[in-house]
Order: C-alpha cells, then sequence, then structure tokens
C-alpha cells in the first residue's frame, strides 16, 4: 500500500543572528541547501524587530553581538 503524498512542502525559517558571516557562510549556504529558508543578519539591533515581523522556527544568536537598545 503507498503512503499518501504530502500536500504541501513547508519550508522552515531560520534566522541566524551573528556578528559576521565569515565563520557562518557555510552553515547558511547548508541550511538552504536542505531546504530551510535561512536569513542572516549581523545587527544586533534589527533582532527583535525581525523576528517580530515574521515567525521563525529557530533563531540562532551568536553572542557578541550590540545590545538591543531600550525602548521608552
Amino acid at each position: 500500500m503507498q503512503q499518501p503524498r504530502p500536500t504541501a512542502f513547508r519550508r522552515y525559517r531560520v534566522l541566524l543572528a551573528v556578528p559576521s558571516d565569515r565563520s557562518t557562510t557555510g552553515l547558511l549556504r547548508a541550511l538552504r541547501s536542505h531546504a530551510f529558508d535561512a536569513t542572516m543578519i549581523h545587527d544586533g539591533t534589527r533582532v527583535l524587530d525581525t523576528v517580530r515581523a515574521a515567525p521563525f522556527a529557530a533563531v540562532v544568536l551568536e553572542a557578541g553581538l550590540p545590545e538591543y537598545p531600550a525602548r521608552a
């Protein structure tokens, strides 16, 4: 008996928040080659806004990013 085919393919969104792209370019390329929708940002002040704008399945947040500024 055949298994039913999935009706839709869901691409998982992954955010890489890292200070530079030297160490993570390979990781970004590998995620994309395995059908992940991977995004990389280098500015710590944009992390929270980026995550609020669209849901991500995972966020890789590297230490060393500038602190997120306090909002009044």
